[in-house]
């Protein structure tokens, strides 16, 4: 029975967090007046000369009314279009990008960086992962 109940907690716990990765608080310390950044969390799987669509969500606080810069940096193997994004105080948190491995993309991980910057207050940056597999 116990083991039942623990895995009944997992997964009602892995169902709750669900598949997104949040990265720290940036603007102001407190937190109606910050954002966070929100991405995949797993590694997200390409094969060589594949373009992908991904989303990256900006969780605003109530009263955070910044536009917000987003640069992403890539290896140069992967492309990503647009790479360098206002997101407008005004717009809607999210964001779709587009990546492409190449054709002859080394096989493997790739960490992407993303730097998000207000107005002003605190930048933060965070990264996710891509694995280029065979075609």
């Amino acid at each position: 029975m116990r083991i039942v109940l623990a895995l009944a907690m997992t997964l009602g716990l892995v169902t709750v967090c669900g598949c997104r990765s949040s990265s720290l608080q940036g603007g102001a310390a407190e937190k109606d007046y910050g954002f966070k950044v929100l991405l995949r969390r797993f590694p997200l799987d390409m094969d060589q000369g594949d373009v992908k669509t991904i989303r990256i969500s900006l969780k605003r606080g109530d009263y955070f009314k910044q536009d917000v810069r987003l640069r992403l940096s890539v290896p140069e193997d992967l492309t990503i279009d647009p790479n360098n994004i206002v997101v407008k105080a005004s717009d809607q948190p999210d964001v779709d990008v587009q990546i492409t491995a190449a054709t002859d993309a080394a096989l493997g991980k790739y960490k992407i960086d993303v730097k998000a910057t207000p107005e002003t207050g605190e930048g933060i940056e965070t990264e996710f992962i891509i694995k280029v597999k065979p075609r």
